[in-house]
């Protein structure tokens, strides 16, 4: 999961190179996906490279912060001899609702 935004930008750094020379593949005869495409759409495709690559890069940040909390949680729990549920209740985040039960 960690290499699908480097897999992107190659993929990206590939289209790019592709529509460089796609009139040059397209009198020699090359099937290249440039010029099965034409230029509009190798320009979507690059887009959406792009959206995806940040996409994915997002998602793997949110998800390892998502991890260092939980992790900061239970440490804290550990600490307080308390279960996970109850470590919830230390997070500064979750610290309101757990005292309006």
């Amino acid at each position: 999961m960690a290499s699908l935004p480097f897999f992107l930008l190659v993929g990206m750094i590939l289209t790019v190179n592709n529509s460089c020379d796609r009139i040059p593949d397209a009198v020699a005869g090359r099937k290249t996906l440039s010029v099965e495409v034409g230029e509009r759409w190798t320009f979507h495709l690059l887009a959406v490279e792009f959206f995806l690559t940040y996409a994915a890069s997002l998602c793997l940040f949110l998800k390892r912060e998502g991890i260092q909390n939980q992790s900061d949680d239970s440490l804290q729990a550990q600490r307080h001899n308390v279960g996970y549920e109850d470590s919830l209740c230390l997070s500064q985040i979750s610290r309101q609702r757990c005292h309006s039960r």
